[in-house]
């Protein structure tokens, strides 16, 4: 990315990233911005925190540091997360201020309403609410990604609430079975559609459920593809 980066007019750096739900540390994303702009000054680096809130890496850390100390560094955030808003559509962004006033003339005037602003200051005066919330996530990830590794499936590290797997099969597929026993998983992600499936992360009680569904359908597509596969004949 930094390479490509040369005179570009816009970065999208995603941390935390999905649908991979992996994390880069404080120093990493410190000297990627660094780095970009010695080489190319007039670049803006949009630094995407939407699961900030999720985070239980102990080496991450926010960029709004960067952001406010660094022209042409942008943080934003999106309350569609962990503060239940996804319906209102609402989010902010945090730079220095001549950042944001270049910013602002690409923005739609009225582009937010009356509801969802009162909404969105009354959940950001909420931090007891941010703070079950991460914990009941924390509890429902690890329980689900210990559910895919007992399957055998490989689980990349989340610091989201979601879990990125490698299921084994097309993630249409697997959408699909899951679907018709009742469990509603979401979209394929190119370009590792054909092997993994992102799963977001409900209550635990739903993830229990969940949990029953995945392990039905992770079976019965090995069998299937037991199955399938050709038996070669030898002579006696």
């Amino acid at each position: 990315m930094i390479a490509a980066s040369k005179d570009a007019a816009l970065v999208f750096f995603n941390n935390l990233d999905n649908p991979t739900a992996t994390v880069h540390g404080a120093k990493a994303v410190a000297d990627f911005v660094a780095r970009i702009r010695q080489s190319s000054p007039d670049t803006v680096i949009l630094i995407d925190e939407a699961y900030h809130d999720y985070v239980t890496d102990p080496g991450y850390a926010t960029a709004v540091p960067l952001a406010l100390l660094r022209p042409n560094v942008i943080v934003s955030r999106t309350l569609s997360k962990a503060y239940g808003l996804a319906g209102m559509r609402v989010g902010y962004a945090i730079a220095q201020p001549h950042t944001i006033e270049s910013f602002n003339r690409w923005a739609m005037k009225y582009n937010t309403n009356t509801l969802a602003v009162a909404a969105a200051i009354a959940s950001l005066d909420d931090a007891a609410h941010i703070e079950a919330e991460r914990e009941r996530n924390a509890h429902a990830r690890a329980f689900t990604s210990g559910v895919f590794g007992h399957l055998g499936c490989r689980v990349m590290d989340s610091q989201t609430n979601f879990v990125f797997v490698e299921t084994g099969c097309p993630a249409a597929e697997f959408k699909e079975a899951c679907a018709k026993r009742g469990v509603l998983v979401g979209r394929e992600f190119p370009p590792l559609e054909r092997t993994h499936a992102r799963v977001s992360i409900g209550t635990i009680e739903e993830m229990q459920q969940a949990s029953l569904v995945f392990g039905e359908v992770i079976g019965a597509h090995r069998s299937g593809a037991a199955e399938a596969s050709p038996v070669s004949g030898g002579h006696p």
